[in-house]
């Protein structure tokens, strides 16, 4: 037992978290503000290019000078082969838009950021006279279409760091159709756990977003569009009652919708669709925005664009005031010997106080898709009641981890009593890059907030064994033995490469071997504990069954279901680095008659 007491502070660790929590919280004691512009557009230009002059689109309006970022997002930009062929490089499409925004932008700006993902675009650009404030951070991508191989649809972020804030953009064009609500708000969160693993100063995310409106008849919601009957309408758009209801983009904003749905127009013209399909209206673009305290965004303009009709959407624009900070670092240096100070002053007050039953949870191995918990209590040692909150963090920056999960997060104790917290880690496919990058290491912090008392500090330490789920196929087919078994030496220097990795092989082999289900029927049922073990047996970490090697034609020997067996080869198939299917044969795995089993194998096979 031991009691991590703010009035008797013994640990440099504990309180240089303490300092760094501190020196977050008063911030703007050392860090000067000023104010930026920044202009946020996103429009689905249903593969065309405009005929009509587009300098409404990025000019502000006359009472606002221009910004000194702008941030392009396009979807559809190119449904052509090229653009699934080329994944990187520029397109002749891609290079039209690109002279097109450069002309726009008429020599004052700097391309900093160009990204695209098949039809998605981001394009970033900065002010020449801000050329000495900003850096790029990096670039990301996430694909989520076909099992998410294929970048139909997906997201891409830019990071940018202006001065000492750090502003993430974020451009997505999440699925299609009124039903598919549930499968947007999963894009948002794998976006969301994908680009934004560091703490955020500014978030801006615009898109395609595809939320459509329930249950209003489409004449009716012609008529109140008609009528300018708007807010009407905005009660039933999905993407509002996700955001009040707690569902999606939770602590985002967005500023006031006062224009008309911005979906599905006849191109050209201002008529609603008036095909067969006769989509019912909805305001499918959207830009929202994060914030911390430290940085506030003011939306300055929010708008669409009626005058540019070449596409069945219209373009929307959001223009904004940001703050961005620079820290003086005397004046922080003055913050931190207060932080000291007062730390020693809090001795001679009455504070709550509790008592930590450890102040580090050892996890050991927590393997893929493993469900792993550990306990610690908490106790009420003063003589007040104590309300804790508690926040899970990364040791290094302050990132709070979806796949940590505690329970209680808050709790009011009486005195004399306590509660005990249950921590548990589950590490999923999202999680595989960013553990490879950290080389399998957990290492996270528990912050544990007393209402007017001290912050307490329980260490979150583990280690994530590599596994051959998620790696390259380059390298899954240089593996004699299983992962566990050879180093990454070893396997770079293997002589003996397969043409598929073993490991699916002796998947796809038991599963033939195994009693035929309906493929249907197999992937009804969660099969997460089962899916878990065979992972393990397949990297060689489980004793109790043979693992796959190459040398006798060994078999894995497990005990599994067919179904369980079938979703193993699944997961390993989504988390594949790169596309496993080529654009070429898209169009026949999309056919509805193909069986999931054939695509499969073929998909496979064709390695």
């Amino acid at each position: 037992m031991s009691q991590l007491d703010g009035n008797k502070m013994s640990q440099p660790v504990q309180t240089k978290l303490e300092l760094a929590y501190y020196l977050n919280e008063h911030q703007k004691e050392y860090t000067t503000y000023s104010s930026i512009n920044i202009m946020c557009i996103t429009f689905n230009v249903n593969s065309r290019l405009p005929k009509e002059s587009l300098r409404e689109l990025f000019l502000p309006p006359p009472e606002y000078p221009l910004p000194e970022i702008y941030a392009v997002s396009l979807q559809e930009m190119d449904l052509g082969t090229e653009a699934f062929l080329r994944s990187s490089g520029i397109t002749v499409r891609e290079q039209e838009w690109l002279s097109l925004i450069d002309r726009y932008m008429n020599g004052g700006f700097v391309r900093t950021s160009r990204q695209r993902l098949f039809g998605i675009t981001l394009f970033i650009y900065t002010a020449n006279h801000c050329q000495g404030d900003i850096s790029l951070v990096r670039e990301q991508y996430l694909a989520t279409g076909l099992m998410g191989l294929i970048g139909n649809k997906g997201g891409l972020a830019a990071t940018l760091r202006f001065r000492d804030s750090q502003i993430t953009f974020v451009g997505s064009h999440f699925p299609a159709y009124d039903e598919n609500v549930a499968e947007r708000n999963q894009n948002f969160r794998d976006m969301a756990n994908t680009f934004l693993q560091d703490r955020q100063d500014v978030v801006f995310w615009l898109g395609d977003l595809n939320y459509r409106l329930t249950n209003i008849p489409n004449d009716h919601v012609r008529w109140k569009v008609k009528n300018g009957r708007l807010s009407d309408l905005l009660a039933a758009d999905q993407l509002s009652v996700g955001r009040r209801e707690g569902e999606v983009f939770v602590d985002y904003e967005e500023a006031p919708i006062t224009f008309p749905p911005t979906y599905k127009f006849d191109s050209g013209t201002d008529q609603y669709d008036s095909s067969g399909k006769g989509r019912v209206p909805a305001w499918t673009d959207r830009v929202l925005y994060f914030h911390c305290p430290a940085n506030p965004v003011q939306c300055l303009v929010y708008q669409s664009l009626p005058n540019i009709r070449f596409s069945d959407h219209r373009p929307v624009r959001g223009l904004f005031s940001v703050q961005v900070g620079t820290v003086d670092q005397r004046k922080k240096e003055k913050t931190t010997k207060y932080f000291y100070e007062e730390n020693s002053r809090k001795e001679m007050h009455l504070q709550p106080k509790v008592l930590i039953s450890s102040n580090e949870l050892r996890f050991g191995e927590v393997f893929f898709m493993e469900i792993v918990e550990r306990t610690f209590s908490v106790s009420n040692v003063g003589s007040t009641e104590a309300l804790f909150d508690i926040e899970v963090a990364d040791s290094e920056n302050g990132l709070r981890k979806t796949w940590v999960t505690v329970e209680p997060r808050s709790h009011l104790l009486h005195r004399g009593t306590s509660v005990t917290v249950h921590v548990s880690i589950h590490i999923t496919s999202l999680e595989l890059e960013y553990f490879r990058e950290k080389k399998g290491k957990i290492d996270h912090m528990l912050i544990i907030k007393v209402n007017g008392g001290s912050h307490y500090f329980v260490s979150v330490e583990g280690f994530f064994p590599p596994t051959s789920v998620g790696q390259e196929l380059k390298y899954t087919c240089s593996l004699v033995e299983p992962i566990a078994c050879q180093t990454r030496s070893e396997v770079d220097g293997c002589q003996r490469e397969l043409p598929v990795p073993k490991e699916l092989y002796f998947l796809i082999d038991c599963f033939l071997r195994q009693r035929q289900e309906d493929i249907h029927t197999c992937l009804e049922e969660d099969r997460q504990s089962e899916i878990c073990h065979i992972v393990k047996c397949m990297d060689g970490y489980c004793q109790c069954c043979t693992p796959a090697t190459l040398e006798g034609d060994h078999l894995l020997i497990f005990v599994a279901s067919a179904p369980a067996t079938l979703q193993t080869i699944l997961v390993i198939l989504s988390c594949l680095p790169e596309s496993l299917v080529s654009p070429d044969l898209m169009e026949y795995f999309e056919n509805p008659s193909v069986s999931s089993v054939v695509k499969v194998w073929l998909g496979v096979k064709g390695r």
